[in-house]
């Protein structure tokens, strides 16, 4: 078993010991920056007891903080009913609900701390009344260019459509007129219904690298995409290095979501097949590599099993037509799993990208057999969380084993 974090609970539990913002005493750079330290301090001890990686390896790791001031573009609220409506958080050690303010939240963006001031202000008055029926939970996402959806979700059965859809318009009209907001999205969400209003429920982000690369992308709602907008064009900076390192001709990338890094990374290869099985993400990154101008890639939608029996028919073959020198994977946060790592086995390059790092241990320990490491990141995608992005560029070991 690989060494585990003194601080987390197992990554299998899909639980932490992380408490809401709203239960820290400080949100501030100071507490954000000390917080990072434990965490990247705590890894990277873990990595070296565990011969996880080479210590000249971890001496060189990048560490790289977040402003911890408006750099949260996801979060969620439960409701509670008023007037006014409160949005708050849960915090289980204290088994009580803390309120959600833009005042007590300054981590929050922008366009969702202008939310949780519209909510409050809309409910306390008792406009856009429709909206706060039955209301039992609000889910924010915001982008860095100004966009904001938020999803209204509701226990069954919600307001009727009419009276909710006018109430939307009331709500979709008081964040327009925050100054914070550029575009605004409402969606009611409850078993088996799903409105929109404000036009088609995808956010527009725009991500400009420090090599003055511009990256556009459509976030659609109601899937994944990482909670900081700063932290995620630093990964995107240190896979381009990396992924320019391997000199591969092909890359295989898996979990490739709305194709974040597939827009990032493609222009380095000759061609990138790119694998996301869920139908939305596919579709999404299809549009994403068309508004970037990027033609090098193919998209498929394919499980694990059907993939390593594809790869292999392809080996089988001779003149294979795809030479993937190296694979990129973004796993969610119970990393890789066995199979997924048996399939990595077999390439000379492994990129990968974990949000969990305890996962992240677990899944280098099966690695080391075949792979060293060669080049380590952390990136604070999660400040005042548990949780650390880390980054690792894994090669073949030319003797069959790995660190």
């Amino acid at each position: 078993m690989p060494p585990s974090l003194p601080y987390q609970r197992s990554a299998r539990s899909g639980t932490s010991t992380s408490l809401p913002w709203a239960a820290h005493a400080s949100l501030d750079q100071p507490e954000c920056d000390l917080l990072l330290l434990r965490k990247s301090s705590a890894l990277l001890a873990a990595l070296s007891s565990g011969q996880l990686a080479d210590p000249a390896v971890l001496l060189a790791a990048p560490l790289h903080p977040t402003a911890a001031a408006a750099h949260r573009h996801r979060a969620q609220f439960a409701a509670q009913p008023g007037p006014p409506v409160r949005l708050c958080q849960f915090d289980a050690t204290r088994r009580a609900s803390l309120p959600a303010t833009r005042e007590s939240l300054p981590v929050l963006s922008a366009p969702i701390g202008a939310a949780l001031a519209c909510v409050a202000a809309l409910s306390a008055r008792g406009e856009a009344a429709a909206a706060w029926r039955r209301l039992a939970a609000v889910d924010a996402h915001s982008t860095a260019w100004g966009e904001l959806c938020l999803t209204l979700v509701y226990a069954a059965p919600p307001p009727p459509a009419d009276e909710w859809h006018a109430a939307a318009d009331a709500l979709r009209a008081a964040l327009l007129g925050s100054g914070a907001v550029r575009r605004a999205v409402v969606v009611c969400r409850s078993r088996r219904v799903r409105r929109v209003c404000g036009g088609a429920p995808r956010l527009r982000e725009e991500l400009v690298l420090r090599d003055g690369l511009a990256l556009r992308y459509e976030q659609p709602e109601g899937h994944f995409s990482n909670p900081c907008a700063s932290a995620a064009a630093r990964v995107l900076e240190w896979l381009r290095g990396a992924a320019a390192a391997a000199r591969a001709p092909d890359l295989l990338e898996l979990h490739s979501g709305f194709g974040a890094s597939t827009v990032a990374l493609a222009p380095l290869f000759r061609r990138v097949l790119s694998v996301e099985v869920a139908r939305a993400l596919a579709d999404a990154q299809r549009d994403n590599l068309a508004l970037n101008g990027v033609d090098n890639v193919r998209v498929v939608r394919m499980d694990t099993r059907h993939l390593a029996e594809w790869l292999a028919r392809e080996a089988a073959g001779g003149a294979a037509e795809w030479q993937f020198g190296a694979v990129l994977v973004d796993p969610p946060r119970g990393g890789l799993r066995a199979d997924e790592l048996r399939l990595l086995e077999g390439f000379e390059h492994i990129l990968g990208v974990w949000c969990n790092q305890e996962a992240m241990l677990a899944n280098l320990q099966h690695l080391r057999r075949t792979h060293r490491v060669v080049k380590f990141a952390m990136f604070d995608q999660f400040p005042f969380t548990d949780f650390l992005e880390c980054a690792a560029l894994l090669e073949r070991a030319s003797d069959g084993q790995g660190s």
